[in-house]
């Protein structure tokens, strides 16, 4: 008797539990990736992000993190070149970086670069901070 009590109990917990696994599905995830240099990132990071013509080839240090829900990604690298691409401007960085990741430096940039028309793109020193909203 005791046995049959206990088997509803146990089929809803059971049902819950393989509820979590069909709701992540459909979660949007993250991917954070680090690179020690560029012919490494150039190897190992997405298009969306190898693409990037501003990003310089003496670059080390590279870290990356994305979503497979939408466009948003952030992108790390320290360099002594730095962003030198023509198809950057000066502008107003609004908005603010989409994820919070330990490698990302804290407060706001106000002022910095347009990359491609969508990446907004700061310094802190020798190390460049981007992302797109």
């Amino acid at each position: 008797m005791r046995t049959l009590l206990m088997a509803p109990a146990f089929a809803a917990a059971l049902l819950a539990l393989s509820g979590c696994t069909i709701v992540e599905q459909f979660l949007p995830s993250q991917t954070e990736s680090r690179f020690q240099d560029f012919t490494a990132f150039q190897g190992g990071a997405g298009e969306e992000f190898t693409s990037l013509a501003w990003v310089p080839s003496d670059s080390i240090l590279l870290a990356t993190k994305d979503s497979d829900h939408d466009q948003r990604r952030m992108l790390k690298f320290e360099s002594e070149t730095g962003v030198t691409d023509a198809g950057c401007v000066p502008g107003l960085l609004a908005g603010e970086a989409p994820f919070e990741t330990v490698w990302w430096p804290s407060g706001e940039a106000l002022t910095g670069v347009i990359c491609d028309g969508t990446w907004r793109v700061f310094a802190v020193a020798d190390t460049w901070y981007a992302w797109t909203q």
